[in-house]
C-alpha cells in the first residue's frame, strides 16, 4: 500500500491558470438592480411610490371629472366696470334685503340733500334708504338665491397692459340654460330703470377715457321751469317724440337713424338747461364729453361714443374748440385789460375728421341723440353745420321782456288755490331791458330775494342801473 505522503514524480507538466469571467454593463446593472429590491426598505419605498402616484393620478382625473361636470352644469357670465350692465348689477346686490347675510363687503357711503339723494358715489351703485350701501368685497364670493337658484357672485380685480386695473364682476349659477342669467340682468335693468326714472342720470369719461362713468344722478328737471321764447320747448318735444319712435321708419328708408341739434347763442341763456329738461322730460341718460378734455384724442372719442346706448343723449359742450386753441373775451383786472386762456377752452387733440367719423362714419352708432353747445357758431367748421350732422339749429338769446316776466312767475309760484301775481310779474318785467341780460343774470339776481317778490320788484331798477352787478 502506497504512502500517502509519498509525492509524486515529477512529469514535467505545467499548470493551467483558472480564466478570469468578466461581466458586462448590462448585467452588472441587473446584478445591482437584484441587489437593490432585495431589500425590504427599498420594495416598501417603490410601493409607496406607486400608491402615491396613483393616488395623484386619481386625485386629478377627478379633479377634472368635476371641472368637466361643473363647466356643463353651470352658467358663468363675466361683467366688467365699463359696462352698465356692471352697474346693474352692482346696484342689485346693493339693496337693503341683500345686504343683510353679507360677511365680507366693500362700505360706500351716500350723502342726502334737500328734495332727494344726491349723489356723492364711489362703487357705481344706487342708494340705499340707510345712506350706506354695502357691495361684495374683492376676491370674496357671496352666494345669493334668485328665483329659486344659488347665485355666486365674485368681484375681482384684473390687470390691464396699459391703464389702471379693471374691477369685473363674475356671476355663476347651477343651470344649463342661459335664461338663468337673462332674467337676472333683466331684473337689475329693471331695478335700475325704477331707480332712475324721473331723475337725470349724468355720464362723463373715467379712466384715461376709456369707459363712462356715472357721476350724477339728481330729481329731473321739469320743461316748465326752463323759460324760453315762446314754441322752443315744444318744437324740440315733438321732434324728439317723433325721433325716439321712429326707428322702423328710418330703418325702412336706409336712414340712420340718428338726430343732432346745435345750440348756440350768448352764455347763461338756457342751452344746457334745456338738454338737462328735455333729459328728465324722455328719462334720457346723458353723456357729457368735452372735447377740450385732457388726454381725450380721436382713438378715446371714437371708442366712448361707441359706448353711448341706444336712447341716449350725447352732449359734447364747446364744440367749437375742435379746431384751434382760442381766446376768450377779455375781462378787466387791476384797472388793465388782459387776454386770457381759458383752461377748459383750450385747444383739443380731437381732430376734426376725427370728431366728424365719430358722429356720422360708418361705425357711428344709431338711436342716440347728439346734443352740442357754442357760444361762438360763426367759428364752427362748416362740415359740422351741414344737415346729417346738426340737422336742428336753436338760437340763444338774452332775455326778452317775455321771459324776464315768465322767468319772475316760476320763481314766485303762486300758493294753493291762487293765481299768480301777475301785475307785480308785469311790474318787474317792465323794469329789465329786453334783450340786455341772460336768463342767468336775471335768475342770479332772484336768487337774493328767494321769498321775497316785492322786494325784488323795488330794486330790480337799481341792478339794471349797475348794469347787473351786484351791491
Amino acid at each position: 500500500m502506497a504512502n500517502p505522503e509519498e509525492s509524486y514524480p515529477d512529469l514535467g507538466l505545467i499548470p493551467i491558470e483558472q480564466p478570469t469571467i468578466r461581466r458586462s454593463p448590462k448585467t452588472a446593472l441587473l446584478s445591482f438592480i437584484h441587489e437593490i429590491t432585495d431589500s425590504g426598505a427599498v420594495r416598501d419605498g417603490f410601493k409607496l411610490i406607486v400608491v402615491g402616484g396613483i393616488l395623484e393620478a386619481s386625485r386629478r382625473g377627478l379633479g377634472l371629472l368635476l371641472r368637466q361636470a361643473y363647466y356643463y352644469a353651470t352658467i358663468e357670465a363675466i361683467f366688467t366696470e365699463d359696462d352698465p350692465a356692471y352697474r346693474w348689477i352692482i346696484g342689485w346686490l346693493s339693496v337693503p334685503e341683500r345686504q343683510s347675510d353679507a360677511r365680507n363687503f366693500e362700505v360706500v357711503s351716500t350723502k342726502y340733500q334737500e328734495g332727494g339723494h344726491d349723489a356723492v358715489k364711489t362703487g357705481d351703485i344706487e342708494k340705499g334708504s340707510s345712506g350706506l350701501a354695502l357691495i361684495p368685497a374683492f376676491d370674496h364670493p357671496r352666494y345669493i338665491r334668485f328665483e329659486g337658484r344659488l347665485y355666486r357672485f365674485e368681484r375681482y380685480s384684473e390687470n390691464k397692459t396699459f391703464g389702471d386695473p379693471v374691477a369685473m364682476l363674475k356671476v355663476s349659477v347651477l343651470s344649463r340654460s342661459q335664461n338663468a342669467i337673462h332674467r337676472l340682468i333683466a331684473s337689475a335693468y329693471s331695478l335700475d330703470q325704477a331707480h332712475t326714472a324721473a331723475r337725470l342720470v349724468t355720464y362723463t369719461p373715467a379712466k384715461g377715457n376709456t369707459y363712462w362713468h356715472e357721476t350724477s344722478s339728481r330729481p329731473a328737471r321739469s320743461l316748465q321751469s326752463v323759460v324760453l321764447p315762446s314754441g322752443v320747448k315744444e318744437r324740440v318735444v315733438v321732434d324728439l317724440e317723433e325721433f325716439l319712435g321712429g326707428a322702423k321708419w328710418y330703418a325702412e328708408r336706409g336712414i340712420p337713424h340718428r338726430r343732432g341739434y346745435l345750440c348756440y347763442g350768448v352764455p347763461g341763456s338756457g342751452k344746457t338747461s334745456l338738454i338737462s329738461a328735455i333729459a328728465g322730460h324722455f328719462s334720457l341718460p346723458v353723456y357729457i364729453v368735452n372735447l377740450a378734455q385732457s388726454g381725450l384724442d380721436d382713438s378715446s372719442l371714437a371708442e366712448l361714443i361707441g359706448l353711448c346706448p341706444p336712447r341716449s343723449i350725447l352732449l359734447m359742450e364747446d364744440i367749437d374748440c375742435c379746431s384751434t386753441s382760442r381766446e376768450v373775451e377779455p375781462r378787466e383786472s387791476s384797472g388793465a385789460i388782459e387776454k386770457r386762456m381759458d383752461v377748459s377752452t383750450k385747444a383739443s387733440n380731437v381732430t376734426l375728421s376725427g370728431l366728424l367719423n365719430c358722429i356720422d362714419g360708418v361705425g357711428a352708432s344709431e338711436g342716440r341723440i347728439l346734443c352740442a353747445t357754442t357760444n361762438h357758431v360763426e367759428r364752427l367748421d362748416p362740415a359740422l353745420k351741414r344737415p346729417g350732422r346738426m340737422d336742428v339749429w336753436f338760437e340763444f338769446k338774452n332775455a326778452t321782456t317775455i321771459q324776464v316776466r315768465d322767468l319772475f312767475i316760476n320763481f314766485y309760484p303762486a300758493q294753493a288755490d291762487a293765481e299768480p301775481n301777475f301785475a307785480l310779474a308785469d311790474r318787474f318785467a317792465e323794469q329789465v331791458t329786453p334783450d340786455a341780460f341772460s336768463v342767468a343774470a336775471i335768475q342770479g339776481f332772484l336768487m337774493q330775494y328767494r321769498s321775497q317778490p316785492e322786494g325784488a320788484a323795488a330794486n330790480v331798477g337799481q341792478w339794471v342801473a349797475r348794469g347787473g352787478r351786484a351791491d
